[in-house]
């Protein structure tokens, strides 16, 4: 997941942090559960302790609270490109280990076929158009034979804004328009599930929760969500030289301090769509 194409780790120590500590949560209520029920019911079902690998961890978060839902001794490892964002090793329980990997770069012998489970979650700002069946075919070797690939994305096509609002319209195009210039699919996650199969994963199905399906103080906080998503990638932005208007780190707290009050003062409601995309390691794979 290479530079210049991330634009979301930037900023103080801690500003990273905070935004994924915030949507997890979010996530959740949307989801209304870490997992899809056929696939905790086959981790819980084997027979023997189940592994999870969650790769893109962040600060290992997801892993945390799924500790809670498996036996304390399952294996969960999560892997990420950067380690200064991980809990402290007392912050998480015994069983969950985060260490450095990358869903680009090959995995290590000894982790291949390890797991019953690999989660991923949005990479749509960190992966290129050509990247996407890449990560998904260097995933799958990480699985097991029978093994399930849960895949938490989201993207431009579901984020919105009702009504629409000269605010949210001049970050979004921005936005887009610079996922252009670096090589991103701005479609994605429209054609994740394809992408899987392409990528040799079989009983591949995608479900979207959207946040305009729930109650309003949820959606404001999907609004929210929304807002500081988009500040910290125009962010980022700024710091990797500036594109069209997005010329310093004013303009951009400015321009989405303006956004804010749009949710605040109800002007609009923003919302955004997550998608599931499922697949599964053929047996005799």
């Amino acid at each position: 997941m290479a530079d210049p194409i991330y634009t979301l780790n930037n900023g103080d120590k801690g500003v990273e942090e905070g935004r994924l500590s915030y949507q997890h949560p979010l996530f959740l209520k949307m989801t209304k559960t870490l997992l899809p029920y056929k696939i905790k019911q086959d981790l819980i079902s084997r027979g023997r302790t189940p592994a999870v690998a969650d790769v893109g961890t962040g600060t290992g978060i997801w892993l945390r609270d799924l500790a809670t839902e498996l036996a304390g001794d399952a294996r969960l490892d999560g892997y990420d490109i950067d380690s200064s964002k991980f809990l402290a090793a007392d912050e998480l329980p015994p069983n969950v280990s985060l260490s450095i990997g990358n869903a680009l770069t090959p995995f290590p012998e000894a982790l291949r076929g390890q797991y019953d489970l690999v989660h991923v979650r949005l990479l749509m700002y960190a992966l290129k158009s050509d990247q996407w069946i890449s990560a998904a075919t260097n995933l799958r070797t990480l699985l097991k034979p029978g093994g399930y690939i849960l895949w938490d994305e989201t993207g431009f096509t579901s984020w919105n804004c009702l009504p629409m609002t000269e605010h949210f319209q001049k970050w979004i195009a921005t936005d887009v328009r610079y996922g252009l210039s670096v090589g991103r699919d701005i479609t994605s996650p429209m054609t994740l599930h394809k992408h899987l199969e392409e990528a040799g994963y079989i009983e591949c199905t995608h479900e979207d929760f959207n946040s305009y399906s729930e109650p309003a103080s949820l959606q404001k906080i999907a609004g929210n969500g929304l807002v500081n998503v988009g500040r910290q990638s125009l962010h980022g932005i700024v710091d990797k030289g500036g594109f069209e208007w997005v010329e310093s780190h004013e303009e951009v707290d400015t321009h989405f301090d303006k956004m804010q009050a749009d949710i605040d003062d109800d002007i609009c409601k923003m919302g955004f769509a997550i998608t599931w995309a499922v697949g599964r390691n053929p047996k005799d794979a």
